[in-house]
């Protein structure tokens, strides 16, 4: 298998989130082969040991495609992935629930409609596929960034060099990102606290545990409006991160969780 990769430098970041997210999972599976294999197989799609698999994008970042200000220019594919000619994967990723526009994705459809196996790969952070199976003749696989991420994770121990790098780091970035993944657990490997990640994994825990909490207990709706509070300024603490389930307005007043 012979990977060509045709991204964009790995330096050179787009100014939309989305594009910067699939930039980096592309970027990953450009190198790492076994991992490339893996995803590629939840398209039935064989890889032949002489397979040239080309991993392009379409959008160079602040131009065409990318965002100036709060337009979009023109709607493109986020990504190709070419197999041998004849097979062709185009991407569209979301980093919202419920923003998949069926119109964009078949005018991305119509950009491989010559290719004689064509796919379109979604990611989005739903939690059920929000569009069709096949649309013109063309395959629609949907993953979740969960999903994603769970086979990035595969991989942790077995990769080395750049792309041991690159998905540890990609897989950083996932979590980092709110409501996209979800919780993970707690990573107590690091050895220095760092407050953008313990918020974060706060806020992914909340969103976790919140639906079974209401369901024994209704009225825990409300919790700590701000998460990134400095603690007071006469205290000996460092920073921390706290929040709860309670009761709207002052949640002291009744029954509470605290995390």
């Amino acid at each position: 298998m012979h990977i060509i990769n045709q991204l964009n430098n790995i330096f050179d970041q787009y100014h939309v989130e989305e594009n910067r997210l699939t930039n980096s999972f592309l970027q990953t599976l450009a190198q790492n082969g076994y991992l490339l294999k893996t995803f590629l197989r939840y398209f039935d799609i064989p890889v032949k040991q002489n397979s040239k698999i080309t991993i392009s994008c379409q959008k160079k970042p602040f131009s065409t495609g990318d965002k100036i200000g709060n337009k979009e220019i023109e709607s493109i594919p986020d990504d190709w992935l070419i197999i041998d000619e004849n097979t062709a994967i185009v991407f569209e990723t979301k980093i919202l629930k419920n923003t998949v526009r069926p119109e964009q994705i078949k005018s991305h459809i119509r950009r491989i409609r010559y290719y004689e196996n064509k796919f379109l790969c979604l990611i989005t952070p739903d939690t059920q596929s929000p569009i069709k199976e096949t649309i013109n003749n063309t395959t629609v696989k949907w993953f979740s960034w969960r999903q994603i991420y769970e086979l990035v994770a595969q991989f942790t121990s077995t990769a080395n060099g750049v792309g041991s790098f690159l998905i540890n780091e990609l897989k950083e970035f996932l979590l980092m990102k709110d409501d996209l993944v979800g919780f993970q657990g707690i990573n107590f490997a690091g050895d220095q606290y760092n407050t953008d990640e313990a918020k974060t994994i706060l806020k992914n825990l909340i969103n976790e545990i919140k639906p079974d909490v209401l369901k024994k207990y209704p009225s825990l709706t409300g919790g700590r409006k701000a998460l990134g509070e400095d603690v007071h300024a006469h205290t000996v603490y460092h920073r921390s991160m706290w929040s709860c389930l309670g009761v709207e307005g002052n949640f002291k007043r009744d029954i509470h969780i605290t995390l």
